[in-house]
């Protein structure tokens, strides 16, 4: 005789969608999404800098939609991230681990650049940013002397 209390309904393991494994310039400030597993009532999203999870960056259960916007992540860091799904039955087991990479810090006029191995300060002139110093390519030659090339 069929017992129909003994299915197990128990969500499916969520699928992620973006950011896409091993994706690269992401915002500090992203939205995950993943997609809708059957009978799903909640979400738990987790985000961390180590693909064990024990240095998490976000952790929060009973999201409700397949998308969560996060915030407070750091520049040109790789984390990883796994969403699993909850209903009355159960939770499902967690997604699959995706790293991605943040974006470097923005640059800001007024800051130091590098370049070869020196670094320059910058000025902001109008709406254009420019070095306020000449770069250091070479050695300067003398207007009486010929320019010469040493290949080593």
């Amino acid at each position: 005789m069929f017992d129909a209390s003994r299915i197990d309904d128990t969500p499916n393991t969520p699928i992620q969608l973006q950011p896409s494994k091993g994706s690269a310039n992401i915002s500090v400030s992203p939205t995950l999404m993943w997609k809708k597993s059957n009978s799903a009532t909640s979400y738990s999203l987790q985000v961390a800098t180590d693909s064990l999870f024990a240095n998490m960056a976000f952790n929060q259960n009973g999201i409700i939609d397949t998308t969560k916007a996060i915030t407070g992540l750091s520049n040109l860091t790789k984390y990883y991230w796994r969403v699993s799904a909850t209903n009355s039955s159960g939770t499902s087991a967690y997604s699959q681990v995706w790293p991605f990479t943040t974006l470097p810090a923005a640059f800001t006029c007024g800051s130091q650049i590098s370049y070869a191995g020196k670094s320059y300060n910058t000025v902001q002139i109008g709406i254009q940013c420019w070095l306020s110093e000449n770069l250091n390519v070479g050695t300067m030659i003398q207007g009486n002397q010929d320019a010469t090339t040493t290949v080593k």
